[in-house]
């Protein structure tokens, strides 16, 4: 397994979410130093989250001397979660998100990739930077894992798929093998992808709980009733019924 780590360094989170426990966790089992993390949403507001000091502003890295220092002292994490949703909370959180990872890339910070000890992943896949890989997936031979992806709890990345730069695949899902993901995709709660040789465009947004047998194009929404259940599967019976 080949990915970016280096954890003689602590580490900062940049940004937070519901899911801070599992990065803590992940981070305690392998013995690296959290140092804190840095929102702008918490810092003056509240001390810490689940015990993790709230430590400064993004906005200080627009200070040369402080974005020095964090830059050669530290580790960093994009901890700031996205959902491909239109409502302002989740609006809000992709803007964000997209806003950490700019910072990462101008002010260019080390992102380390967090793998929980349950997770198998094949000596023979490759991870990217500040990539997150949760509890009990499975990211099997030949895959390739862009920067800043996630996968979460009980997912399973298909050999030889490429999945790209921040990419999401959501619990209990399944993206094929020998597939192309683009950047920014995001594969929902239970979805199951199981077109081989195919590519999923960027910004695609497959839905929870789809079963799909092909690609997609750029910015689209695979929803139940662009995508219809056959056999045990449920199949809408008029526009009413779909998602």
């Amino acid at each position: 397994m080949t990915f970016i780590n280096d954890n003689t360094k602590p580490l900062i989170f940049l940004g937070s979410s519901m899911v801070m426990g599992k990065l803590f966790d992940i981070c305690d089992d392998h013995g690296i130093e959290i140092a804190g993390i840095i929102d702008n949403d918490y810092y003056g507001n509240r001390d810490a989250i689940d015990g993790v000091p709230i430590i400064d502003t993004e906005l200080s890295f627009d200070n040369e001397e402080k974005c020095r220092n964090y830059r050669d002292n530290y580790n960093f994490f994009c901890a700031n979660n996205w959902q491909p949703l239109n409502d302002p909370v989740s609006i809000r959180n992709k803007e964000k998100r997209f806003k950490f990872l700019n910072l990462i890339d101008d002010k260019k910070l080390n992102c380390i990739t967090l793998v929980s000890k349950t997770a198998s992943v094949s000596k023979r896949a490759t991870l990217g930077k500040g990539v997150f890989i949760d509890t009990l997936s499975v990211v099997e031979p030949g895959v390739s894992i862009g920067d800043h992806s996630m996968v979460f709890a009980h997912a399973i990345v298909g050999h030889h798929m490429k999945l790209g730069k921040n990419c999401v695949v959501q619990r209990k899902s399944f993206v094929a093998q020998a597939s192309v993901a683009e950047d920014n995709c995001y594969f929902g709660l239970c979805s199951i992808t199981l077109k081989t040789n195919v590519v999923f465009r960027k910004d695609t947004f497959v839905q929870e709980g789809i079963y799909l047998k092909r690609g997609t194009k750029e910015g689209e929404i695979v929803t139940p009733l662009s995508t219809p259940r056959v056999g045990s599967c449920w199949t809408p019976k008029s526009k009413k019924d779909a998602v």
